[in-house]
């Protein structure tokens, strides 16, 4: 049967390309002649007459369905969007063996992207092709810096009006051509056509540079022409497997890629030999982590207060390394802080612990700026023994008490169990003779400042009546914190302060001409003790219950008699620094311990290695 408008009553390709229908009669005289693009036999030698050609317009009829229903198969999974552009209305057994005669001419399935991906390696970038409903769209992916994620960007857009005019604008139309439905158009001239607009595309996008092309459309025509046109320009192009939505799916591969090079956590040490600070690496992640990976890793506060923010940044492994994400953040009570991080892809992090993170921190370069020669010496970890006097009036008793208390809590929030502090207090020695050899001290080992804090509140308190004015078994407790600070220092800094108001006993003896007191009963020499602390390396600090008298100038015998009223131990037992219960504050102890800065140095911009 001819076709009035001269195309093929089937595929309606026009017969132009055929030499028009006088050719194709005249080969008819001789022959059957074919589509050559849907094999419907136009014309032949035999005519047929009236009962014939009613037959033959419904053998048309039924392939333009089948025809129509192959095209819908190729668009989606149902025909109903499609119904209005089929030529009849088909049964659900002719709808399911369209869809069965498509599947079984369906390509095998191509290789995933992120097939493509591994053979090639983050820092190679890769154009994308996807091939979509709205068109072609171009991306560029990888060539990143091990640090970077591997994101992706648009290229290029161009829609299937601007590929292949004559394009219907409405897209359930305009899918079902491209799936294979009456169109009108030539295959041949749509292969010229697109081929020439795929040629621009490789020319300005694709010259040198590894591409892949994936098409959300397989098994139309049209799209597997534009597949075809840049396999032919391209003889190394790499094929794989589409999805309706190229972005999203590149969203989730280039997500789901293992990381280069492995992760870490910026830290501070003081670095063995030279004591010169330095900035490691924590480890976190090791190559080859993925989206949905955590690690954790524990850091010490940098000094400061809970109130500091410290940048975390993690970097990578490289030399020099790069930086993932830096995020600021306060750290929470104690020293040893937990840092927990989620990796959601190459770059890609989220972090769990701490809360309330702010990526406002300040640049890579900016921060190694930051790092000071050496570390101070609050950043170091500590060992303290607090020498408390408990006698003596009951008011000052507890003021020194309070004192060592707040330090205590102090400690706790700063250096947490970086901290090691032992609280040892002494009673006056019995005035009865018979009781004048009972040990007099009580305390704790070195310990956490929470547990200290727990030994100073079950320390004695002292029995009400007289005590001994000029002295006080400050010996008996220097003798504990010496035994107590006799070990490795393990880089520990170690700090003995004494808060006490009156001086220990001479270990023999009666004193000095203007104090006599009796010696000690268990004849200990607080000197040696002092010599075995110094000889250990221990900073000795005081706080003494009155302040150390002032020189006034122009008054050199006053002067002079005020410095003899003032004991000599005290200047031995604050050699590093003296201070009065008056003016002491556990924030002012910190500071001078080294616990605390001093307000002169720039805070530390990492986080210290544990």
């Amino acid at each position: 049967m001819n076709s009035a408008d001269g195309r093929c009553p089937l595929c309606t390709v026009p017969i132009d390309t055929m030499g028009g229908w006088a050719a194709v009669d005249a080969a008819a005289a001789r022959r059957d002649v074919q589509c050559a693009v849907c094999g419907w036999t136009l014309a032949g030698p035999w005519r047929p007459g009236r009962a014939d050609r009613a037959a033959a317009e419904a053998a048309l009829s039924a392939a333009r369905l089948e025809f129509d229903l192959r095209a819908a198969a190729r668009a989606g999974d149902d025909w109903l969007p499609y119904a209005a552009h089929l030529r009849g209305r088909p049964t659900e057994a002719q709808w399911q063996e369209a869809r069965r005669e498509v599947a079984a001419l369906r390509e095998a399935a191509r290789p995933p992207l992120a097939a493509v991906l591994d053979a090639l390696g983050p820092q190679r970038p890769l154009v994308v092709v996807a091939v979509e409903d709205a068109g072609v769209r171009l991306f560029v992916t990888g060539g990143v810096p091990a640090a970077g994620p591997l994101g992706f960007r648009e290229l290029a857009a161009v829609p299937w009006p601007a590929l292949l005019p004559g394009l219907p604008s409405d897209a359930a139309h305009r899918r079902f051509q491209l799936a294979g439905g009456p169109s009108g158009i030539d295959p041949a001239w749509a292969d010229a056509t697109i081929g020439g607009a795929v040629g621009d595309l490789v020319r300005r996008y694709c010259t040198s540079v590894d591409t892949a092309v994936l098409s959300g459309l397989p098994g139309m025509p049209f799209p597997d022409a534009v597949v075809r046109a840049f396999t032919d320009l391209l003889p190394d192009v790499r094929i794989a497997a589409g999805e309706p939505d190229a972005a999203a799916l590149l969203e989730r591969v280039v997500a789901d890629r293992p990381i280069a090079s492995p992760y870490g956590l910026a830290a501070l040490r003081s670095r063995p030999g030279d004591g010169a600070a330095e900035v490691v690496r924590l480890p976190l992640f090791p190559a080859g982590a993925r989206a949905g990976d955590e690690a954790e890793v524990r850091v010490r506060r940098a000094p400061g207060g809970s109130d500091q923010e410290t940048a975390l940044a993690v970097v990578t492994w490289d030399d020099p390394p790069e930086p993932v994400r830096i995020v600021s953040a306060r750290m929470p009570r104690g020293a040893a802080g937990l840092v927990r991080v989620a990796l959601d892809g190459p770059g890609r992090l989220r972090f769990l612990e701490p809360d309330g993170v702010d990526d406002t921190a300040a640049t890579w370069p900016e921060l190694l700026r930051r790092v000071p020669r050496r570390l101070p010496a609050a950043a170091f970890a500590t060992e303290l023994v607090c020498v408390l006097e408990l006698g003596g009036r009951p008011e000052t008793a507890r003021r020194r008490r309070d004192l060592v208390a707040d330090l205590l809590e102090l400690l706790g929030d700063e250096l947490g169990g970086t901290a090691r502090v032992a609280v040892v207090g002494h009673l006056d020695h019995p005035i009865d003779p018979k009781h004048k050899n009972r040990d007099v001290v009580s305390g704790g080992p070195l310990q956490r400042p929470d547990d200290a804090a727990r030994t100073l509140a079950d320390l004695p308190f002292p029995p009400s009546g007289p005590f001994g004015a000029r002295a006080a078994p400050l010996e008996d407790s220097l003798d504990r914190a010496a035994a107590l600070l006799n070990g490795p220092r393990d880089g520990r800094a170690r700090i003995l302060l004494t808060v006490a108001g009156r001086p220990p006993h001479p270990g023999s003896g009666h004193g000095d001409v203007l104090r006599p007191v009796e010696p000690c009963p268990r004849r200990l020499n607080w000197r040696q003790s002092v010599a075995h602390l110094e000889a250990a390396g221990v900073r000795l600090i005081a706080v003494t219950d009155a302040p150390a008298p002032k020189e006034v100038p122009g008054q050199a015998v006053a002067a002079q008699d005020a410095r003899r009223r003032d004991p000599p131990e005290w200047a031995v037992l604050g050699a590093a620094h003296r201070t009065d219960l008056d003016s002491a504050d556990a924030a002012g102890l910190a500071k001078v311990l080294g616990v605390l800065p001093d307000g002169e140095s720039p805070p530390l911009p990492f986080p210290l290695v544990p």
